[in-house]
Formats: structure tokens, C-alpha cells, sequence
């Protein structure tokens, strides 16, 4: 028979140490991910759009102060930026830049939304989706997403990706080719959207 272990003296012992991080004490971080991810975006956003110097620094300078030190939010709204097909609209995005996690994703799924929106079957597929990530037990692969899609795996054909893993702002595919959200916070987003 084995003894009961008394734990609470070991852990009367540790030091208790706190790290505060606020929202400007990774400014610089941020600043520097902002323009990893700017250029990144800029890549595959050119010839089309071509973002001049001196916008993209005052860019780099707008996104740095608004994202309050997440950088979850500063993936999300610059990821939105590769669905632009002109510079006016990542000018629009910028003014009209989301406040928190959750207007990021409301944009993000408005986004979705209106690129199926022609196309219903598309925009409800999008929601079920959505809702079947946010309740699966277990994780789901994009064959399973595919096949509930009635989409042949085995097809020599170019079978697109389903709308809500492209680009990866809400779910994104790991190595194993599962989906999952990129974030529990986009999981908690998407059970509160679809229970409204």
C-alpha cells in the first residue's frame, strides 16, 4: 500500500512569481512581427496592389498602437488584408480597423460570408463547418471535411480548399492535415455566433 504524499508543504515552499505583461510591453515585438507579416502579405499581394514605403510604415505604426499587444489580432487583420483586390480597400480595412478579438473575427467570418453569399449552399456548408469544429470531440481532418462535402479525395481534378480554411484566420491545417481554430478564443467566438 502505498503513502499518501503530503504536497502542500512542497508547494508552501516555491516562490510565487508573477509576470505582468501589458499592452504596451511587447510593443516592440509586435512592431517587428507587423512587419514580418506585412511583407509576407505585400509578396503575394504585388503586382495588383503595391503598398508605397510611406504608407506601409504609417500602416506598421497604425497596427503596432491598436493591437494592444495581441498578437492573435494583429495575424487576423492582416491576413484579411489578402483578400483585398485594391489598395482602397486595405485603406478601408485600416479605417475601419476591428477593436478586440471579436470584431476581428466578425469581420473575418463576414468576409467568408459574403465571398459564398452568392452561392447559399456554399455559406451554409461555412457554418456547418464551423459548427462541426466547435463541437467535435476529437479533431477533424480536411478529408473528412472534404468527403462530408462529397468531395473525392481521389480526384485527379484541383479540388479547392472548403472557404473557412483558407487563409487560415479562423481554423488552420496542421501536418497531420487536421483543422483546428487557430485559437480558443475563435472556438468560443464561433459557438457564441451560432447560438445567437
Amino acid at each position: 500500500m502505498s503513502r499518501e504524499i503530503k504536497l502542500e508543504g512542497a508547494f508552501n515552499k516555491l516562490v510565487n512569481l508573477r509576470i505582468r505583461i501589458g499592452k504596451t510591453d511587447n510593443r516592440v515585438d509586435i512592431n517587428h512581427y507587423i512587419i514580418s507579416e506585412l511583407n509576407q502579405v505585400r509578396g503575394k499581394l504585388e503586382p495588383h496592389i503595391h503598398l508605397e514605403e510611406g504608407y506601409a510604415r504609417e500602416l506598421i505604426e497604425t497596427l503596432t498602437v491598436r493591437a494592444e499587444g495581441m498578437f492573435l489580432w494583429v495575424r487576423l487583420v492582416i491576413g484579411s488584408f489578402l483578400n483585398a483586390t485594391r489598395l482602397k480597400d486595405i485603406e478601408e480595412g485600416v479605417r475601419n480597423l476591428p477593436h478586440g478579438l471579436d470584431q476581428a473575427y466578425g469581420r473575418i467570418l463576414k468576409q467568408i460570408v459574403e465571398r459564398s453569399h452568392a452561392n447559399s449552399k456554399q455559406h451554409q456548408e461555412t457554418l456547418i463547418i464551423l459548427k462541426w469544429l466547435a463541437c467535435a470531440f476529437r479533431p477533424i481532418t480536411l478529408s473528412e471535411v472534404k468527403s462530408w462535402l462529397a468531395i473525392d479525395v481521389q480526384s485527379s481534378r484541383h479540388v479547392s480548399r472548403p472557404s473557412i480554411v483558407e487563409g487560415g484566420l479562423i481554423t488552420e491545417i496542421l501536418p497531420d492535415s487536421t483543422i483546428q481554430f487557430v485559437h480558443f478564443s475563435a472556438k468560443e467566438w464561433v459557438i457564441g455566433y451560432v447560438s445567437r
